[in-house]
């Protein structure tokens, strides 16, 4: 029997996404992202940030959405890792994660980061 979603199914998916109230954050700390990370390494010292997120269209109209948040250093640090989580405090599920190879950034400057998730 085939089971599908069907493409109203996705566009409604990632309405309903959008609409979510999650938070970014980054981290200074060494490590690599894996699927069962559950803390950012080293969060910063900087409080987290809004998410926003909207619909965006890979191969069909809205089955897929972007996330996007800025973050501003309180001094010179080097970001390693960054991550979306659903709360803007201590606690929080990590939703979406990234590692990198460490990136300086002095104080006062911004980073801006964005993930993008495909629903198929």
């Amino acid at each position: 029997m085939p089971y599908v979603q069907t493409y109203d199914c996705l566009s409604e998916f990632t309405r309903l996404l959008a609409t979510a109230t999650w938070y970014g954050g980054w981290g200074t700390g060494p490590g690599e992202a894996k699927r069962d990370s559950t803390a950012l390494f080293g969060e910063a010292s900087e409080d987290r940030v809004a998410v926003v997120i909207t619909q965006e269209t890979i191969s069909q109209t809205d089955d897929a959405i972007a996330m996007s948040y800025s973050m501003t250093a309180d001094g010179t640090k080097t970001i390693t890792n960054t991550g979306i989580l659903d709360d803007d405090g201590l606690l929080g599920i990590l939703l979406f994660f990234a590692s990198f190879a460490g990136v300086t950034v002095p104080g006062g400057k911004t980073m801006n980061f964005t993930f993008r998730h495909r629903l198929k």
